[in-house]
């Protein structure tokens, strides 16, 4: 039964890379190459590094106006660049600077319809927009860490995300990508007992070889499993991103599933930064695809076990490059950078953002994670926003206004968006306010009182 089972799946996993390799050509070859690259050796992983970080800033500075004029400005050209040493004092590129100069950071010659315009209001709160090509086989990245996880390609999988209301044509073109995997979905924003326990039958029936989903969410799920005393199915991973996981929430979800849990870090603004492997302790991160610094406030480089802001430089996407960029959070190099099983640096659970579930009197729960995608569809309209519970479980909505933006126009949809959401539970109000405040350098996206 057991090498049936192992024959079923390897003819899943030909029959889905033959597929998905027809639909994005390259991406079989992209994935081999990162299989490859982990059989070098640190000090030759770094020199590629290096190597695509000074071709992306050549690119950047021969194709984008913005870095052609910022780093002018500061004084550089791209034959000043000629060490580690000197990539740290160019300029830090912001979320500021994307909402602003967005049109001047995509290189010459893109035809932004060749690209997806992946928009995102983080759980720093502050809407942005990148443009990200289509040609590039992001999920190479994502089979490589699959692999770390023992998980096929072909694997089939569960997930508590968000359910994105898309047209009949998309449905159809994702069920076409996903097969001959399944894809067992539970809507993170609408975690109710009834929606649980149908999703965990599922789940049960089809033994999803992995669970992947926001770290609230999946906790809350969890906490609801040991709960009811169900016997949930073990997948061989369960992949949380979007959110700093706890200790308390790992074990929870562990001992629920009974399983191990990897975190994965990464953001709309660039996919896949890092992830846990089974190897060793921290973060792998793809150090052949990204540049990741850890810096102080002058934008220096800080020691291994040293927190600071992350900087992220992505080589993969050369039509609006991204060249240390302040993604928003905070973190630290290992401080024991010993050997181990990859040649690529290892990276502290990140810090820095937090999010919450919210639940109501209707007994729904919302996963917090929804809430960072309430302005996806109007990145410029406000500069930063935040969500308040009352105690009496009733929601505000506080924003920054931007400038030369009708903001009030698309919170109004916005808050429109949540009463259908919460079906009329609580009431829902928006509030405009000079400045929304972090807590010890931690922005806190949802506030409950």
């Amino acid at each position: 039964m057991k090498n049936m089972k192992c024959l079923a799946d390897r003819i899943k996993a030909s029959a889905f890379s033959f597929k998905y390799n027809l639909m994005k050509r390259g991406s079989i070859i992209a994935y081999k190459n990162l299989l490859a690259n982990q059989l070098k050796s640190p000090e030759e992983v770094d020199s590629l590094n290096w190597s695509n970080a000074r071709y992306l800033l050549i690119h950047a500075m021969e194709s984008s106006d913005f870095y052609k004029t910022a780093y002018r400005e500061s004084g550089f050209n791209a034959h000043d660049i000629q060490s580690p040493a000197d990539f740290e004092k160019l300029p830090i590129l912001t979320k500021s600077d994307l909402r602003m100069c967005q049109k001047s950071i995509l290189c010459k010659g893109v035809d932004p319809k060749e690209c997806n315009l992946v928009t995102t209001g983080g759980s720093t709160g502050e809407p942005v927009a990148v443009y990200h090509p289509k040609s590039v086989p992001r999920s190479a990245s994502l089979w490589r860490m699959m692999h770390w996880w023992d998980v096929g390609l072909g694997s089939d999988i569960a997930t508590i995300y968000r359910e994105v209301a898309i047209s009949r044509k998309r449905q159809t073109l994702d069920q076409l990508i996903w097969w001959p995997r399944k894809r067992i979905l539970l809507d993170a924003a609408n975690l109710t007992d009834q929606s649980i326990k149908q999703w965990l039958s599922e789940c049960n029936k089809y033994q999803p070889a992995i669970l992947h989903g926001y770290v609230g969410a999946v906790d809350y799920v969890a906490g609801r499993v040991l709960e009811w005393g169900i016997q949930a199915w073990s997948p061989k991973a369960v992949w949380v991103t979007s959110a700093p996981l706890s200790i308390t929430q790992r074990q929870r979800i562990e001992q629920a599933f009974s399983t191990k849990v990897y975190d994965q870090y990464g953001s709309c603004e660039v996919f896949y930064l890092a992830c846990e492997t089974p190897f060793a302790e921290g973060l792998a991160v793809f150090h052949d695809q990204r540049r990741i610094e850890v810096v102080d406030d002058q934008g220096k480089n800080v020691p291994h076990g040293v927190e600071g802001r992350i900087l992220v430089t992505d080589f993969e996407n050369l039509a609006f490059p991204l060249i240390r960029y302040e993604i928003g959070d905070r973190g630290s190099f290992l401080k024991n950078q010993d050997k181990w099983a990859l040649p690529f640096p290892r990276l502290s659970p990140v810090k820095g953002r937090v999010s919450d579930l919210l639940s109501f009197p209707n007994g729904q729960t919302v996963s917090g994670e929804f809430w960072t995608t309430l302005f996806d569809d109007f990145p410029s309209s406000i500069d930063q926003f935040q969500v308040l519970q009352e105690k009496d479980m009733s929601i505000i909505l506080r924003y920054v206004r931007a400038e030369r933006e009708n903001s009030e126009a698309s919170v109004e949809i916005v808050v429109d968006r949540i009463k259908r959401i919460l079906k009329g539970s609580v009431p829902i109000k928006s509030e405009a306010v000079d400045e929304i405040l972090s807590d010890r350098g931690k922005t806190r996206f949802i506030l409950k009182k």
